[in-house]
């Protein structure tokens, strides 16, 4: 009597058992189901919330506002009264970095927001006459550096900020500086 109570517990067990794993084996289905579609849903919102973002730089210009003075920024807009941009683009530049063991470099290529006190004419000729001197200087200060040194949006922010002191100091010597923004359209690190 008491095996036959012990077979009936055990075949009572194996039947929960069996129903356990039938309702858990669904549960893990239904989990997946919804882990998998929350995940597609959170990625397409996140695409279209960045794809329609634009990061907004209140001292960058917009292209309509380039575009609209565009003819006066061939004339002196020291006296005018409205704002336009001068953009100087410089060729790219690639230069290996300061890594011992390894080959590695980085290739640069950058646009100089100028001020509106100087004319596209005026850039030109200056920079005809001193692109070699940045050139030079920049191939050395990017030599100089690891590939620590130009990781990261802070290590890219610091040589922004201090190519632009250089230029600035470079292209205008004592005077006002003229360069408001150094900004990146390459900067690959391979």
């Amino acid at each position: 009597m008491a095996d036959e109570e012990i077979n009936d517990q055990l075949v009572d067990l194996e039947a929960e058992s069996k129903e356990t794993k039938q309702s858990g084996g669904m549960l893990q289905w239904i989990i997946m189901v919804v882990v998998v579609f929350g995940c597609a849903g959170a990625g397409f919102g996140l695409s279209n919330l960045l794809a329609t973002k634009q990061p907004i730089n209140a001292q960058t210009p917009t292209d309509e506002s380039i575009s609209e003075n565009s003819q006066v920024a061939e004339t002196d807009v020291a006296n005018s009264s409205e704002k336009t941009w001068v953009y100087k683009e410089m060729e790219a530049l690639s230069v290996s970095l300061n890594d011992l063991g390894s080959l590695r470099h980085i290739r640069i290529k950058l646009n100089l927001l100028m001020s509106s006190e100087i004319t596209q004419k005026n850039t030109a000729k200056l920079f005809e006459e001193k692109e070699p001197i940045l050139r030079s200087w920049l191939n050395i200060y990017l030599s100089g550096m690891s590939v620590d040194d130009v990781r990261g949006e802070q290590n890219k922010q610091s040589m922004q900020m201090y190519i632009l002191d250089v230029f600035n100091e470079k292209l205008f010597d004592k005077k006002k500086p003229l360069v408001k923004q150094i900004l990146f359209e390459e900067f690959i690190v391979q």
